[in-house]
């Protein structure tokens, strides 16, 4: 004999699909860019004073843990003065390499340039993005062509709550 059973009502199975889903990630709140409100710092580092360009406003920035990973990227100065620090036309040129850094970055990632600190021999860039998304070879061939004209060291760490930049911030 055959026998139908039926369940009344049918089971649901939403509880399970919101259980095992993954979570959408917030959306950022506006602005994603706070503007611009750099102000020149000055400040010690272990290789003595050094002056550091922070823009402001990004002190309070709500949307820190969405791109929560710092880009730390050293640069070399080639050219400097008694003091080590680098020369007028050498800056000209560290400019245009902390550009095409950005740019680099942009090409596939949203990039948040919080400031710059120059300092004895080195500019070091603040850069905060969202989830990294360059492939190694893609960075170890930026990095080369910098390296032609100047040492570079570049790598990525997670930072959600801005740590690396909060004494500059506040």
């Amino acid at each position: 004999m055959n026998q139908r059973i039926e369940i009344n009502p049918p089971f649901d199975m939403s509880f399970f699909k919101k259980l095992f889903d993954a979570q959408e990630p917030p959306a950022p709140i506006e602005p994603i860019f706070p503007g611009e409100d750099f102000v020149e710092l000055e400040c010690e580092t272990v290789d003595g004073p050094a002056a550091a360009f922070i823009n402001k406003a990004y002190n309070g920035y709500p949307n820190k843990r969405l791109y929560g990973y710092q880009v730390l990227v050293e640069l070399e100065a080639i050219y400097t003065d008694d003091e080590g620090y680098a020369t007028e036309n050498d800056t000209v040129r560290l400019n245009r390499v902390e550009q095409d850094v950005i740019d680099f970055l942009k090409s596939k990632q949203v990039v948040h340039l919080v400031g710059r600190v120059n300092r004895k021999n080195f500019r070091d860039l603040l850069i905060y993005i969202d989830e990294p998304r360059l492939e190694q070879e893609e960075v170890n061939q930026f990095c080369d062509e910098v390296m032609k004209e100047r040492g570079i060291n570049f790598a990525i760490e997670e930072d959600e709550e801005w740590n690396a930049v909060g004494g500059f911030l506040n």
